[in-house]
């Protein structure tokens, strides 16, 4: 395959992905040849933006079809929820054992994966090796480093695992 019918095939899936979104069914196969289905798509998208209706992908249509794409994707690519946590049910402390606890400790999990200076928590519930996870955690995101999960606690660390 060439660069220019990779360029089309990758044209060719975003407005498959464009017209599946609003739950057309897409006429048109990403194969990286542009024919008569993928200029009347272009058209269409052309029209719906209010772009000149030529059929032909210039710069303002080609970054206007990737944005549309990239706006489609990253919906439906969000982040849930990790816990539906209450300030109820914080702060998590030493000797809790529920699904919150677990979710902090994946969490805290993935923070190790990521950095050597944080060791796996391997443990049932929330105990000693938990607390000086968090602990740590404290330290270095500048929060008194109190062992339990309060609310500043347990958002930075949310906040750091949906992020990456």
């Amino acid at each position: 395959m060439t660069d220019k019918e990779r360029a089309i095939a990758e044209l060719q899936q975003w407005l498959r992905n464009i017209s599946k979104s609003k739950g057309d069914e897409p006429a048109i196969i990403p194969d990286g040849i542009f024919s008569a289905e993928t200029k009347l798509e272009v058209e269409a998208f052309q029209y719906e933006k209010g772009l000149p209706v030529t059929g032909v992908v210039d710069y303002f249509t080609w970054e206007a079809i990737k944005k549309e794409d990239g706006r489609i994707t990253q919906k439906r690519l969000q982040p849930v929820q990790v816990a539906p946590i209450t300030n109820d049910d914080l702060p998590l402390k030493r000797g809790d054992d529920n699904s919150f606890t677990d979710t902090l400790k994946l969490m805290l999990n993935f923070v190790a994966e990521e950095y050597e200076n944080f060791d796996f928590i391997d443990e049932k519930g929330f105990g000693e090796a938990t607390q000086r996870a968090v602990e740590h955690w404290q330290r270095t995101a500048f929060i008194d480093a109190t062992g339990q999960a309060d609310k500043a606690t347990w958002n930075t660390i949310a906040s750091f695992y949906l992020k990456k």
